[in-house]
């Protein structure tokens, strides 16, 4: 662990922000913010990395180990999801369509492929994360992005950043 990761968290910090519960230093999620390097914007006290293009600035949201634990397996449950949605949907199109090869006569022509696994890793996607919220709903936790120090920055000009290839 790190000597940053180790540090006791300020007063205000040392609570969860999802549940309430006391957070500990090392199972805080950090979430990186940007910003157009010109843009000169206020880093509200935290420090900030200058880079050419970007500047970037990095936020520990104080986490329980509960909290944590919980969005690791919510994790975990929507990847199983997607998986048994892939083989759901691969065999749903080979009861429905065993030629595997021509699409059915709504769907147009051509070749169809795995495309009832592909259906199904969307669907078990969306299943797996309407869970993960409904789950967060229901243990009446706060989503991690709406930590105050983090929708300051946001309203001051801070973006999440791009996904990659972006």
């Amino acid at each position: 662990m790190s000597a940053e990761s180790t540090s006791p968290l300020p007063p205000i910090d040392a609570v969860c922000w999802q549940c309430g519960a006391p957070a500990r230093p090392e199972h805080a999620w950090t979430q990186r913010l940007v910003a157009d390097a010109h843009s000169g914007l206020p880093a509200l006290d935290y420090p900030v990395k200058r880079g050419d293009r970007q500047d970037e600035v990095t936020v520990r949201v104080p986490r329980c180990a509960q909290c944590r634990r919980r969005t690791r397996m919510g994790i975990g449950l929507t990847l199983a999801a997607m998986i048994a949605g892939a083989i759901l949907g691969a065999i749903v199109q080979n009861i429905l369509w065993p030629a595997k090869t021509h699409a059915p006569s709504f769907a147009g022509t051509g070749d169809v492929g795995n495309s009832g696994a592909g259906v199904g890793l969307l669907a078990g996607f969306v299943v797996g994360m309407f869970g993960l919220v409904v789950g967060r709903r229901s243990g009446n936790r706060r989503p991690l992005t709406t930590y105050p120090p983090l929708m300051r920055l946001r309203d001051v000009g801070w973006e999440f950043p791009a996904p990659p290839g972006n």
